[in-house]
């Protein structure tokens, strides 16, 4: 902080008075460097936004003059830190689970909001907001993994003057583990038929995912094999001649 003051008679005392941000003042005494210069440092800028600066200057004579204002804007460029992302990089989970997604978050200045970016399998994406656990601790809770393959996560964390951090990812993997259910066989176990009659093969079956093929394999009375494919008559009912 530097005031040139001319000296008509003597200045004895120049403060600066600074009020920060958030309105609190602290009163700094500036020293004589040369002649009419005095000079003073102010180290406490941990507050972005507007410092107002008011000089008062009292000569030998007791006049006081405290109408010089100056200002000045501290800006906050340090973005939000952002560590230990939940899940662990490379992850996997059965379809349907339902995972927890938290990461540590700190800031200089003030966080503003905290933001969860999932890509999907199949490229697309949803955003949503993390809430605050804990000092810190930001989580959300995702259900939505219907989908097989690998899920990018990518935490977009900003701070109220508008710096964001987006380069922290993970990703997890969702994977399909479960045989698909089979139920309603017909024909029921030791049903007797005669011969040449034409049996209608039918089953209901169930899977977390989508059904893709199903098969009956026939083992005749002389060993020999026979494969062919049922198709899909009613919902999970499948059936073939």
């Amino acid at each position: 902080l530097l005031d040139n003051t001319r000296k008509e008679t003597i200045a004895e005392i120049l403060d600066a008075n600074v009020t920060f941000p958030n309105a609190s003042q602290l009163r700094i005494r500036l020293f004589n460097v040369t002649g009419i210069n005095f000079t003073g440092l102010l180290n406490d800028t941990s507050q972005a936004g507007n410092y107002i600066v008011r000089m008062e200057v009292n000569d030998s004579n007791g006049n006081l003059n405290n109408t010089i204002l100056t200002n000045f804007t501290v800006r906050d460029i340090t973005f939000p830190n952002v560590s230990y992302l939940n899940p662990n990089n490379s992850s996997n989970y059965n379809l349907y689970s339902i995972i927890n997604i938290s990461a540590n978050v700190s800031d200089e200045t003030q966080l503003s909001q905290i933001l969860t970016n999932i890509t999907y399998p199949n490229l697309s994406t949803i955003i949503f907001r993390m809430g605050n656990s804990s000092i810190g601790n930001f989580s959300s809770l995702f259900n939505d993994t219907t989908q097989v393959g690998n899920y990018l996560i990518r935490i977009m964390a900003n701070d109220t003057t508008g710096n964001m951090n987006d380069s922290i990812t993970n990703s997890f993997t969702v994977m399909d583990n479960e045989i698909p259910a089979v139920a309603n066989l017909t024909p029921t176990n030791g049903t007797n038929f005669n011969q040449g009659t034409i049996i209608n093969f039918s089953l209901n079956t169930l899977d977390k995912s989508t059904i893709d093929k199903v098969f009956a394999n026939i083992t005749y009375p002389n060993g020999s094999p026979l494969t062919f494919r049922l198709f899909n008559v009613t919902a999970a009912n499948f059936s073939g001649i």
